[in-house]
Order: C-alpha cells, then structure tokens, then sequence
C-alpha cells in the first residue's frame, strides 16, 4: 500500500512532476477513502456500477458509510422515501449498482433503516420504507443457495409483520 505524500508547503512544480510521474496510472483506489487495496477488513476493492477506469473503484465499507451519511441528509432534507437512494445508485456515475454489491448494499440498507428509525418505529412511513428496505433485500437473494434460503425466510418473516402492523395502523385511521 504505497503512497507519496508530499507536505504543500514544500511542493514545488518539480517536486509535484516527480511525484506524480512516480505514482503508478494503473493502481485502483477506492474514491471514498483514496486508499488503495483491501480495506481494513481485508474486503477488495468493488465496482458494480457503470464507473469506467479507475474512478469507480470503492471498498464496500466506504460505500455504506456513505451511503448511511448520505441517507441521514436526504432524509432530513426530503424525507424517508429518498434516504434510500445512497444504497442503489452509485452517485458518480448515476447508475443502480449490481450484483453482489448491490446484494450487500439492500442488507446495509435493512440493517440502516431498522437502526436509525429504531425508536420511531411505529411512524407509519418508517414502516414503508423499512418494508421497501426488506424488498429490495428480498429480491436480490438467490433461491438456489441454501445460506440465502435460510436468511431469505427470516427477511420474508419480517416483511409480513410490517405488512401486518402497517395493515393494521391503517385500519385504525
């Protein structure tokens, strides 16, 4: 994990063609963080998005905390239906995640939603959004892997009860 830091005040237009010339074009970095290589956890850098070249590279972790940041501002600036949107569309290049990463970020963004809104949770558009949380989750399990049937089951549980419990507020309107 090699890096050239060179303090500003020393920076001369030699010294920055130096250093720039003496960093490699190819290496990816992640474009949160700026590091390259895995991240703390050992995780490698991911791009499943429609990012070209280097710019699109991030660790999945920078990519949730991100996203979480993000959702917190949209949801106090627009509300709880666009504080979802960090976790499916990559803010560079605008297009919605795929994949795996996509996978991981649907599960970030349940374990998000049922954090943040922990002690709000009876607000009926809360249970929306954790219920399009748990959905998107949902359809990103594959059936055919037996971890995800087993996990699927769960997520499937706990979408009913919101359904159930939003069901039931309505009624009482």
């Amino acid at each position: 994990n090699k890096s050239f830091k060179i303090p500003s005040a020393t920076m001369t237009s030699e010294t920055t063609t130096d250093a720039a010339a003496a960093i490699p074009d190819d290496v990816p970095s992640c474009w949160l963080c700026l590091e390259e290589g895995p991240d703390e956890g050992g995780a490698p850098l991911v791009r499943d998005c429609s990012c070209r070249g280097s710019s699109g590279f991030a660790h999945l972790s920078c990519i949730v905390k991100y996203a979480e940041s993000a959702g917190k501002r949209l949801y106090e600036r627009e509300g709880p239906s666009a504080c979802m949107d960090p976790f499916n569309i990559c803010p560079n290049c605008k297009q919605y995640y795929q994949n795996d990463v996509h996978k991981a970020l649907a599960k970030a963004c349940v374990d998000f939603v049922e954090e943040w809104f922990k002690d709000e949770k009876n607000f009926l558009p809360h249970k929306h959004l954790y219920a399009h949380a748990l959905m998107t989750q949902m359809v990103r399990l594959d059936g055919k892997n037996e971890g995800e049937k087993a996990g699927g089951e769960e997520i499937i549980a706990k979408f009913i009860s919101v359904m159930e419990e939003m069901k039931s507020q309505l009624e009482q309107l």
